[in-house]
């Protein structure tokens, strides 16, 4: 728990000039996550807003973290949710559109299939099936690049044993 005084020790979290001012009125004790919310709340006015922030992302993990800034996003904007952790934010259509079109061209089309209907998956659900994701696909990458491998070193003691066989 922090007050105002220790708040203002921590420096610019955000990198926000507007921001950083909020959260040093806090004078009561909070969770740093409270005030943090209150103030990008205070910022935008919006979660379209907070959304054109938002870059192309490159890597699963990327994709990953871009999911749950969306759902701190809804976090902040929505009435409806009781829960201070991202990863129980239901992962909304929208939410998902947007993280698919965010993301590299080669995973849009795999992506956009995993969550094609309006079922009630929340955040942390869709990260465990990213991951799921890339397993199978970098783990087919590494099979491939292992049996590559393997026939090299094959073919390399090949070549030595006629090698030695010349000489």
């Amino acid at each position: 728990m922090l007050d105002g005084t220790e708040a203002r020790h921590l420096g610019s979290l955000p990198h926000d000039p507007v921001i950083n001012q909020e959260m040093m009125r806090e004078a009561h004790s909070c969770s740093l996550w409270e005030p943090v919310l209150g103030s990008v709340a205070q910022r935008y006015l919006c979660a379209d807003d907070l959304y054109m922030q938002q870059t192309q992302w490159k890597t699963i993990e990327q994709g990953i973290q871009c999911l749950r800034e969306m759902a701190v996003a809804e976090m902040v904007f929505s009435d409806d949710l009781n829960t201070r952790n991202p990863d129980l934010v239901p992962c909304t259509p929208v939410m998902w559109r947007k993280l698919v079109r965010l993301g590299p061209q080669e995973y849009s089309s795999a992506l956009a299939k995993i969550k094609w209907d309006d079922t009630e998956e929340t955040v942390l659900d869709m990260v465990k099936k990213l991951r799921t994701y890339a397993d199978a696909v970098h783990g087919a990458t590494h099979a491939r690049i292992a049996a590559l491998e393997m026939h090299t070193q094959k073919l390399k003691d090949k070549m030595e044993e006629i090698k030695e066989a010349f000489l």
